[in-house]
């Protein structure tokens, strides 16, 4: 270039202006194919990197379970994205179904935020409310909460941080007792915080065996390609059987959106339960490559 010579990472990386990148672009525009030709030859080449964690490895099984650093191209990034943002995704429908102005702001889109585990408020308790209200001081407030995982949780540290949340807000946390009375007499805003660890989550990948085989099976049942979503922050019981005998599995959701799950009045409607069969019954159909 016309300062010389100037061998860097490109200052782009770092949100910098990059002495470089200005003078391509004005090369670029100059009209003359020549300076286009030198524009690409010293173009920027773009990289990203990410931690992944090596499920299976059959060249290097030591590297199983491992977590590595991993440069990769343009193009892989956008297979990422890809399966991250599915074009089937329609988040103003989802809104408008859901009667919310906007979900919470865990990832760019719903399908990036489905990948991190969730916190859900199961209930919460304290005094009574309606035709039974009456003019008392609770003794007490309760506040269920759960948090689902996704295969890469760390159920400890993740509890840890609950409570470490809670405890720069101000609360004065004990594990698992009651506050003795020296203790309600000194100490502001206490908490009994109780806590366990139920399950891991589990994930099987959907370009392995498995999930090509349920693609394939549901795809001749219904003619059409299914809908895959590659994880959630939601394990289910069978997840002790699947991480115990490391074997593959998948979730085959056939019920209807507004069954009330978990809730009074559980419900499935007659089409989702035919459907459903149907599906189960092409999946046991079709052979296993």
């Amino acid at each position: 270039g016309p300062g010389g010579w100037y061998i860097e990472n490109s200052l782009t990386t770092t949100g910098g202006k990059d002495p470089v990148s200005d003078y391509n672009r004005t090369l670029w525009n100059s009209g003359n194919e020549a300076d286009k030709d030198t524009v690409r030859k010293q173009k920027r080449k773009l990289s990203y990197y990410a931690n992944i964690y090596v499920v299976k490895d059959p060249t290097n099984p030591q590297n199983e379970g491992g977590v590595f650093l991993y440069k990769f191209g343009k193009k892989i990034f956008d297979k990422v994205m890809e399966a991250m943002q599915p074009e089937f995704d329609d988040e103003e429908a989802i809104n408008k179904d859901l009667l919310i102005s906007s979900p919470d702001k865990v990832g760019n889109n719903y399908q990036e935020a489905i990948q991190y585990p969730s916190l859900n408020v199961r209930g919460l308790k304290s005094g009574w409310v309606g035709k039974e209200a009456r003019t008392i001081v609770p003794d007490i407030a309760i506040a269920e909460i759960d948090v689902r995982l996704v295969k890469e949780s760390e159920p400890e540290k993740l509890l840890n941080m609950i409570k470490d949340h809670i405890i720069k807000e101000g609360a004065y946390v004990i594990d698992g007792r009651e506050p003795t009375n020296e203790e309600r007499l000194t100490k502001k805003n206490i908490i009994r915080y109780d806590s366990k660890i139920s399950y891991l989550a589990y994930r099987t990948e959907i370009d392995s065996p498995i999930g090509n085989w349920a693609s394939r099976a549901l795809k001749n049942a219904f003619l059409e390609e299914p809908i895959k979503k590659r994880t959630s922050g939601g394990s289910i019981p069978i997840s002790p059987f699947v991480t115990t005998l490391n074997v593959p599995a998948l979730t085959y959701p056939s019920v209807n959106k507004d069954n009330n799950q978990h809730s009074p009045n559980e419900n499935i409607r007659v089409g989702n339960f035919i459907d459903g069969t149907l599906g189960m019954v092409y999946l046991l159909l079709e052979k296993i490559n």
